[in-house]
């Protein structure tokens, strides 16, 4: 599904080459990575130039596929993933479907408790969508208060109406942030493609 931390393996490896370095290790901070690292038996939070560098080439790489706020898929990741999807559901005669969910009233939310607040809820969608899908289907965030889900492996058309229903209630249940208690809506749109054709339903 993706993660809000950018990649770190080749961070690790670059640390771990640097000479006389016995220790590395790597934290992120609000998606952000810091390299730690002990060499000649002293802990360093200052990493080598060439980590740095690798650091900024790997957030580069990330953010060309991941949405920075919510670690989900972004638009380009998410074409990429429903090509593959698709190509799947050709060979092995299963359908797709994809539900596109937008929130109610998001832009109330911003103008009445500030942008971060905002922000703060997306998150909160965001992980509520990932718990509620399996690990083979997508959760993507197309911008704003947008989000789709690719449903893959499709054998029954009702089993997507349970899946559709499960994403409603996980949004409706009230969730509290910074201390206000909110009750979330949201708008779901369904797309199906029974033997490539896709057909839609609101």
């Amino acid at each position: 599904m993706g993660s809000a931390r950018p990649p770190a393996g080749d961070v690790l490896r670059a640390l771990q080459a640097e000479p006389d370095v016995t220790k590395a290790c790597l934290y992120t901070t609000d998606g952000k990575p810091l390299a730690k690292y002990v060499r000649d038996g002293k802990v360093s939070d200052f990493a080598p130039p060439r980590v740095q560098s690798q650091v900024a080439e790997d957030r580069v790489q990330y953010l060309a596929y991941y949405d920075p706020l919510t670690g989900l898929p972004n638009r380009t990741l998410l074409q990429d993933r429903l090509a593959n999807a698709l190509a799947s559901a050709r060979r092995r005669k299963d359908k797709v479907a994809l539900l596109f969910l937008d929130l109610d009233k998001f832009k109330d939310v911003n103008d009445s408790l500030g942008h971060s607040f905002g922000d703060l809820l997306l998150q909160e969608v965001a992980d509520r969508l990932k718990r509620r899908s399996r690990d083979l289907d997508t959760v993507a965030r197309l911008g704003g208060d947008e989000f789709l889900i690719v449903l893959t492996g499709v054998k029954d058309v009702a089993d997507i109406a349970v899946t559709a229903e499960r994403v409603v209630k996980s949004m409706t249940a009230g969730l509290a942030i910074r201390g206000h208690s909110l009750n979330v809506s949201c708008s779901l749109g369904i797309s199906v493609f029974l033997n490539m054709v896709p057909t839609a339903k609101r």
